[in-house]
């Protein structure tokens, strides 16, 4: 057992959990923020759930050609490309002038989502010893529940302040580490 490798596979392995842990708090967060997107924007039902529901068309899109795409520019390069696209819908959604680029920007990072949640797991796997290979593709779900607690954690935080575009733009913050 070489010590060294094992710690930079599981540092690797960590670093692209957090595409979990991006997916998960870009589509939770809107559950925080509904109430007052709603106020703002002046929703009827419809418009609430395409606000909700908006981010799945991306999510239902990518995993057709993330595969693909990480055949050819790599699984490093996806997930970073990945991470890029979840830091601008995070920005995006926190900044809409109006509900159309709001939308637009949940798409994207539905997008974000269908790559994340096919190449993270992906490369995982590739990079993992075969002794620790479970435990470490298992951090990436952890990374999920962990996303979930923590974006409707912010939610909360910031619902005192109806301060919904803090609650997209925290979003951002995980998209930092790559």
């Amino acid at each position: 057992m070489n010590l060294p490798t094992y710690f930079s596979d599981s540092a690797s392995a960590l670093v692209a959990a957090i595409g979990g842990f991006s997916s998960v708090t870009n589509l939770a967060v809107v559950s925080g923020a509904i109430i007052f997107l709603q106020k703002q924007f002046h929703l009827d039902g419809y418009a609430v759930g395409f606000a909700i529901g908006s981010a799945q068309i991306g999510c239902i899109l990518a995993p057709f050609f993330a595969g693909s795409l990480s055949d050819r520019l790599g699984r490093k390069r996806t997930l970073f490309a990945a991470a890029l696209l979840f830091g601008l819908a995070a920005m995006g959604t926190a900044l809409p002038r109006n509900m159309a680029e709001f939308n637009a920007f949940r798409i994207l990072a539905g997008v974000a989502i269908g790559l994340a949640s096919v190449v993270s797991p992906m490369y995982i796997a590739e990079v993992s010893p075969a002794p620790i290979r479970g435990r470490l593709v298992s951090l990436n779900q952890f990374a999920i529940v962990i996303g979930a607690m923590s974006s409707y954690g912010v939610s909360y935080l910031f619902s005192f302040s109806a301060n919904w575009r803090a609650m997209f733009a925290c979003a951002a913050i995980p998209t930092l580490a790559a």
